[in-house]
């Protein structure tokens, strides 16, 4: 096991740091989260390709929310490591997006709000983030167009794009 959870742990993301190591950041949540709708973002980290995995530690305190960031984890060529995750609230029914970002190989991170502009009433990011060879960042995304799509769970999928590195 990479991460074995007292409950509920779940959407894990995988990079390749540029010092080589490998870094998992999943969801988590003990018993006390998992009633009350918070939870954290830990992360793990190997240097020896796998075989091993250090404990983990929370890089986001989910306070009042549950911090999910399903599959965004992802190192840019400069080496800079992103993380877009969504702070869900009101039993999922709000979000809010924001940047968790390492400088330095994933040994400290830093929380950053974004400026979106998004045709959607509620969303969250999902996959990796490309860089395309101009330096623009792409960023698979799933939301509801309306309230009354989120109420029916009607979901659409769509891609947002960057060219300032992620604060737009």
């Amino acid at each position: 096991d990479v991460y074995r959870g007292e409950r509920r742990t779940r959407y894990p993301s995988i990079t390749k740091s540029a010092d080589g190591s490998l870094l998992v950041l999943l969801s988590g949540q003990n018993a006390e989260q998992e009633k009350a709708g918070t939870g954290d973002l830990l992360l793990v980290s190997s240097s020896d390709a796998g075989k091993t995995w250090s404990q983990s530690r929370v890089v986001v305190q989910g306070k009042g929310c549950e911090p999910r960031a399903a599959g965004t984890l992802t190192t840019l060529k400069d080496g800079r490591i992103i993380a877009p995750f969504a702070e869900f609230r009101d039993a999922q029914a709000t979000s809010t997006v924001r940047i968790l970002t390492s400088n330095d190989d994933g040994k400290h991170w830093r929380v950053s709000d974004a400026t979106f502009s998004i045709p959607l009433a509620w969303w969250a990011p999902c996959g990796k983030v490309i860089e395309t060879a101009a330096g623009a960042l792409v960023m698979p995304v799933y939301g509801a167009l309306s309230e009354a799509d989120l109420k029916a769970t009607i979901h659409s999928c769509g891609l947002l794009r960057s060219g300032d590195g992620g604060k737009t």
